[in-house]
């Protein structure tokens, strides 16, 4: 899980843990700054240099098992400059990775790029990862979107973590989005935990992070292998974590019936069938029609 802080200075953030030493490279000319927290040392160049793009402005926005996060501003391939357009798309998520974390790190980047090739929706997308610079035993990597904090200011916010935060028209609107996210997401062989949603107040839209701790259960070259009962538990505890966060009220006609569609239209369009294991589990699920597609 990644700890989120407020905006202010890092030092006061970490409350001492988090130490800023600004120095330059003595070998080259970009600036390069130097944080120390509990895990170990992070240092950032600015601009960082990430598989043929240039990303600068670092921001720090937490740090937990997996690594640090930070937001940076991607500049454009051609020129260096700021690709400032409308829809905030110059934004990016980098995490540096810890020594020990490097394996479920690099995961996640693997695992967030399978869902994209299964057209799953409400999670991040990884732009690659690559060899952290100071430490070739770490790993970088950089995703989009980029949504702003949680309120962490206590002032209303624009961003939540609970449907129980939005109006009643919009946390429909998540709670449907939520059920497709969970139809694709099974429907990729792919499961998680720890689930961390950020939802628009204004729009309810979902997005799912820090995927460090998913797991696919069956590449589809691994067909011949069967879903174990670890496997099992695994996706009882996703299911039934995805719908702790939908209101009662909710459940079935907008949540269930949002799931049941979307499992109904990856069926018939993609001709992808969920495994029996998978279905066993699901039938104990409260899940309202699930038996239509089981």
């Amino acid at each position: 899980m990644v700890v989120l802080f407020p905006p202010i200075p890092a030092t006061a953030a970490l409350a001492g843990t988090l130490l800023l030493n600004s120095m330059m490279s003595t070998t080259t000319t970009i600036p390069t700054t130097n944080y120390e927290f509990g895990n170990g040392s992070v240092q950032i160049d600015n601009p960082m240099k990430f598989r043929g793009m240039t990303f600068v402005e670092p921001k720090f926005l937490g740090a937990g098992g997996g690594g640090s996060v930070w937001n940076m501003k991607a500049m454009s391939k051609d020129d260096g400059n700021r690709n400032d357009n409308s829809n905030g798309k110059n934004d990016v998520v980098v995490k540096i990775s810890w020594g020990r974390s490097t394996d479920s790190v690099r995961n996640e980047c693997d695992i967030l790029n399978v869902m994209e090739q299964n057209g799953v929706t409400g999670v991040e997308r990884c732009l690659g990862n690559m060899e952290y610079k100071y430490d070739p035993r770490r790993v970088v990597i950089a995703m989009e979107p980029f949504i702003e904090d949680i309120d962490i200011d206590n002032d209303g916010g624009d961003i939540t973590s609970s449907l129980a935060d939005l109006s009643p028209k919009i946390a429909r609107r998540s709670s449907i989005q939520l059920g497709k996210t969970m139809a694709q997401m099974l429907a990729a062989n792919v499961v998680t935990s720890d689930l961390q949603p950020l939802i628009s107040k204004s729009t309810g839209e979902v997005t799912l992070i820090d995927m460090t701790e998913a797991k696919v259960l069956l590449q589809q070259s691994d067909r011949s292998k069967t879903i174990t009962e670890t496997d099992k538990a695994l996706i009882n505890a996703f299911c039934t974590e995805i719908i702790g966060l939908i209101p009662d009220s909710l459940l079935d006609d907008a949540f269930s019936e949002s799931f049941v569609k979307e499992l109904h239209r990856i069926e018939t369009e993609k001709h992808v069938q969920l495994d029996a294991e998978v279905k066993e589990v699901l039938r104990d699920l409260p899940l309202k029609g699930v038996e239509k597609i089981l």
